[in-house]
């Protein structure tokens, strides 16, 4: 006898664990970026893939997915920028 109304739905628990990764590891510069987008295209396949009533674990790892990815991209961009204005300050010393 199968129990059917726990099943549970792998993709939604792969977007879920991603977003949380992405969430959890934005100072890491483009980690939290490639999290983000591979949480982000599984938490949407599976709220395809999903009966109506059993979106929530989708709909989590997608708003966490969204949030770390935002977050991940404004601290990479930020990261890129301060690494390129210290090289600038810095590549005039070692000319001389």
């Amino acid at each position: 006898m199968q129990n059917q109304g726990n099943e549970t739905n792998g993709m939604a628990i792969a977007g879920l664990v991603l977003g949380i990764v992405s969430c959890a590891l934005f100072w890491i510069p483009f980690l939290g970026i490639v999290a983000g987008i591979v949480g982000l295209i599984l938490a949407i396949m599976s709220r395809k893939n999903c009966a109506p009533g059993q979106t929530g674990m989708a709909t989590a790892g997608l708003v966490l997915a969204i949030v770390g990815l935002c977050v991940s991209g404004i601290y990479s961009t930020c990261y890129l920028c301060a690494y390129c204005a210290v090289k600038e300050a810095v590549s005039p010393i070692y000319y001389y």
